[in-house]
C-alpha cells in the first residue's frame, strides 16, 4: 500500500511537472522570441532576432518547416540593411561580390533557433531565429573580413597624432543624442578636419569579434554601466559635433587630443572601450 502511494505521488508530480512547463510554454516563447530588428536594438543587444509565421492548415512538422523558411527570409531582409560603414550596407556588398554574396549565404545558415511554437487549433506555427552581430561566428568574425578583403570598404582618412601627453582616463563615451548617427559595423570618429581617431583598425581582432566597435546606449548613465561591466573606472564623456557620412561621429581636435593622450596610457580604443549613446529610439 505504501509503495502503491508512492507511485501514485510520483505520478502526479510527473503529470503536474509537465502541465506547468506547457502552460508557461507561451510566456516563455513570448518573452525569448521579442523580434530585434531596428538598428538601435541590434547593435545594443548585439544580435538581429525575427519571427516567422506558417500558413494555417498545416502538421505541426510542416507548420515548422514553413515558418523556418519566412524566418530565413525575414533574417536576410534585416541582414542586408545592416550598415557597415556610411552608405555602404550588406545588402551593396552581395551586388558587388560573388565572394561576400557566398559569405552572407553561409552565415545566415548558422542561424540559432531561439524558440518555436505550435497553434494546433488553426494548424501554424512559429519558429524565431537569432543571428548574432558580435561575438563568435558572428557578422565581425564573418562577414567584415570579406568587405576588407574585396575591397569594398577603404580607410582613406588620415589618422589624428597628439601632440600633448597627460596619463588619466581608461575610456570613452561619445554622446551623439540629437545627432543623425547610425549604428554600424564599422563607426568611425574622426576630428571636424578630417582626421582619425577610431575605427575597427584600432580593435585588437578577438575584442572586435566579441565587442564590436564597442557599445550603444540612448543615456549617459546607461553607458557608464556598459564600460564599468568592461573594467572602465573614469570613461572620458565627448559631446560629438556633428555626423558625417552617417557612421561617423565628429569631435573637436581639442576632444581628440584628450582622447589620443589617455589612450597612450590604457590603451581603451583596442580594447574598444567605446560606447555611442544615440538617440532614443533611432
Amino acid at each position: 500500500m505504501f509503495i502503491k502511494n508512492q507511485l501514485n505521488c510520483f505520478l502526479s508530480c510527473i503529470i503536474i511537472t509537465f502541465c506547468c512547463l506547457f502552460l508557461s510554454s507561451d510566456t516563455i516563447f513570448a518573452q525569448e522570441c521579442e523580434e530585434v530588428r531596428v538598428p538601435q536594438a541590434m547593435f545594443q543587444e548585439g544580435y538581429i532576432q525575427v519571427v516567422g509565421l506558417s500558413a494555417n492548415g498545416q502538421s505541426r512538422y510542416d507548420a515548422f518547416t514553413a515558418a523556418k523558411v519566412v524566418a530565413q527570409k525575414e533574417l536576410l531582409e534585416v541582414l542586408e540593411g545592416v550598415t557597415i560603414t556610411g552608405n555602404t550596407t550588406i545588402q551593396k556588398g552581395n551586388n558587388q561580390s560573388q565572394v561576400i554574396r557566398a559569405s552572407t549565404s553561409g552565415f545566415l545558415r548558422g542561424a540559432i533557433k531561439v524558440g518555436q511554437k505550435y497553434y494546433p487549433d488553426e494548424g501554424y506555427g512559429e519558429v524565431c531565429l537569432r543571428l548574432y552581430i558580435r561575438g563568435r561566428g558572428s557578422a565581425y568574425e564573418i562577414l567584415l573580413p570579406k568587405f576588407k578583403d574585396e575591397g569594398i570598404i577603404k580607410t582613406s582618412v588620415q589618422k589624428y597624432k597628439p601632440q600633448l601627453f597627460k596619463p588619466g582616463k581608461d575610456g570613452l563615451i561619445i554622446d551623439l543624442r540629437g545627432k543623425n548617427f547610425r549604428p554600424a559595423l564599422i563607426n568611425q570618429i574622426v576630428t571636424n578636419r578630417g582626421k582619425l581617431i577610431y575605427d575597427p583598425s584600432n580593435i585588437a581582432p578577438s575584442v572586435l569579434a566579441e565587442r564590436g566597435c564597442g557599445g550603444y546606449s540612448n543615456d549617459i548613465r546607461k553607458a557608464v554601466v556598459i564600460l564599468k561591466e568592461w573594467g572602465v573606472k573614469e570613461p572620458i564623456i565627448i559631446k560629438a559635433e556633428g555626423v558625417k557620412n552617417k557612421t561617423n561621429a565628429l569631435i573637436s581636435s581639442q576632444d581628440a587630443e584628450t582622447v589620443l593622450v589617455e589612450n597612450n596610457k590604457n590603451n581603451f580604443l583596442a580594447q574598444a572601450k567605446v560606447v555611442f549613446v544615440l538617440q532614443s529610439g533611432f
